[in-house]
């Protein structure tokens, strides 16, 4: 029989504004090693977290009603 280390808990909560810089960060991430076959390198390396950033805080702060 395999056996399998003990994984760590894993915890799934809604996200916060203070979640959006690593969104953001896994969100340029993905899609650099998602598409490195489909699109051209240098616009994958023009991807840049901080707009992303902004954004997805924006997208927080709507769904949260906070100003």
């Amino acid at each position: 029989m395999l056996r399998t280390p003990e994984l760590p808990a894993v915890e799934v909560r809604p996200a916060t504004v203070d979640d959006a810089s690593g969104i953001a960060r896994v969100h340029v991430q993905s899609w650099r090693e998602a598409y490195a076959r489909q699109l051209p390198a240098d616009l994958l390396a023009g991807l840049e977290e901080e707009p992303r950033a902004i954004r997805w805080a924006s997208r927080e702060r709507r769904s949260s009603g906070a100003a």
